[in-house]
Parts: C-alpha cells; sequence; structure tokens
C-alpha cells in the first residue's frame, strides 16, 4: 500500500469517527434556542432539556452549530416503538 493510500484511509476513519453532523433546525432544538423562545437563562433551559431526557420524552446527541462550528448538544424527540 502507498503512503498516501494509508493517510487517505487513515483519514477516513478519523473523520467517521470524530465528524459530528449538524444541527437539525427543523427537528432538533439546544438549550440556547429554548431559552430563547421562553424567555429563561440557558442554565434553567439545560435543566429542562435534562429532566426531559431522562424522563424518554427527548434525545440527546453532540452536534457541530451550523454557524460557528462549535460543539453543542440537541435535542429531538425520542423515538416511540
Amino acid at each position: 500500500m502507498r503512503e498516501s493510500e494509508i493517510m487517505n484511509e487513515l483519514l477516513a476513519t478519523l473523520r467517521d469517527e470524530y465528524y459530528l453532523e449538524p444541527l437539525d433546525p427543523e427537528n432538533e432544538v439546544t438549550n440556547q434556542m429554548l431559552a430563547t423562545e421562553l424567555g429563561i437563562s440557558p442554565r434553567r433551559a439545560q435543566s429542562i432539556l435534562d429532566a426531559e431526557v431522562k424522563a424518554g420524552r427527548l434525545t440527546a446527541r453532540k452536534a457541530r452549530h451550523p454557524e460557528n462550528g462549535h460543539h453543542i448538544f440537541a435535542y429531538r424527540k425520542a423515538e416511540t416503538a
């Protein structure tokens, strides 16, 4: 295997392991979005979202902010079985 092929394989492996999909604003919210909507602090919004996740009504995932690329948590409705 040539060095360039090894590096391409390594890059692909790392990308697959560490790439974060951006926030899907149609189906996901952040604590800041909830705080703004409700007129509360981001800390209070985070408490609400954490309680919803614990209750099983929401799921959380790490995502990438679509505007600045920062890592954030995105919340969406939990899938019902």
